[in-house]
């Protein structure tokens, strides 16, 4: 047994060590993207929870530019995709986007939906990433690390119910979460986006597959689970999930995804994502607006 013992040894020293990934990743480019058919608002005092995915913006602005990272609002426009259907925007640009960057050595991008806000400004993507990859991926000595990391929607018990059976948020389906994800601009994450924006705008094959998780959930979060889970093209390997505790819900500790008013207040969410980094003035909200709108882009999904 002294074989057992020295396994457990070398595990425990394993995770003591630093981990070299978050070395290597701190080489990297990293930039955080918004879509939206919303323009932003011109004046600072439109900036409230009418307008709240300005005040999303400027939160995620202040994360990324405090950390040296790139940042772009993409206001969609003249686009047929309305409604629900609307959630494709991301998957088509960022789809198109990483078919623009295919020479960056290491590039990762934050997609972070205009609902949701980075919570913990203080942590670098390095860290971040390194971290998930540490929690819920194998070990750093074995190949074909993740190049897309979502967020797997769990149920989540009331603190004050009663016990196993009364639940506070009960999904559908333990959907991935298409609203915030990281990504690793190479192969195999174009690969996975080419697949994933193939099945837009109710394309045949979209409708029949996912017909029936399409009225649980918008349909382009139902085509990625569907694609991930079913393992079509080998994408299961493509793809990390974690728990959504850890950005991707209410309760997200990195990014908080207030999705609904189900489960939090929005309009205090986001005041207090201002107030905790100090963004509660007119003028600070006002040349943060101006920084980003001078930087955003106006696109046309093709």
């Amino acid at each position: 047994m002294s074989w057992l013992t020295g396994l457990a040894a070398c595990v425990l020293l394993a995770q003591a060590l630093p981990d070299p990934r978050e070395n290597n990743l701190d080489n990297c480019t990293f930039e955080l993207v918004i879509v939206d058919d919303r323009p932003l608002p011109k004046r600072s005092f439109e900036v409230n929870p009418d307008t709240f995915w300005s005040m999303t913006a400027v939160v995620n602005y202040v994360y990324a530019k405090s950390h040296g990272y790139g940042f772009q609002y993409v206001q969609a426009t003249n686009s047929s995709l309305t409604g629900r259907q609307s959630g494709w925007h991301k998957v088509l640009f960022m789809a198109q986007r990483l078919r623009e960057v295919v020479d960056q050595e290491c590039l990762w991008f934050l997609y972070i939906e205009s609902d949701a806000f980075v919570r913990e400004i203080d942590t670098p993507l390095p860290s971040l990433v390194s971290r998930l990859l540490r929690r819920y991926h194998r070990p750093v000595a074995f190949a074909g690390e993740p190049a897309v990391i979502f967020a797997r929607e769990r149920s989540i018990e009331h603190p004050f119910g009663l016990g196993h059976s009364v639940k506070f948020f009960q999904p559908a389906k333990a959907w991935l979460n298409s609203g915030v994800f990281l990504v690793k601009a190479n192969d195999a994450s174009r690969r996975l986006f080419d697949a994933w924006a193939a099945q837009c705008n109710g394309s045949e094959s979209g409708e029949r597959d996912h017909r029936d998780l399409a009225s649980w959930s918008d349909l382009d979060q139902a085509v990625i689970t569907n694609l991930v889970d079913q393992n079509v093209d080998g994408f299961r390997d493509t793809v990390l999930a974690v728990d959504m505790l850890e950005f991707n819900s209410p309760w997200g500790r990195f990014v908080q995804h207030n999705w609904g008013d189900e489960h939090t207040d929005r309009g205090d969410a986001f005041w207090d994502a201002l107030v905790r980094i100090d963004y509660t003035g007119l003028p600070r909200i006002h040349q943060a607006l101006k920084s980003i709108r001078r930087g955003s882009i106006v696109w046309k999904p093709r």
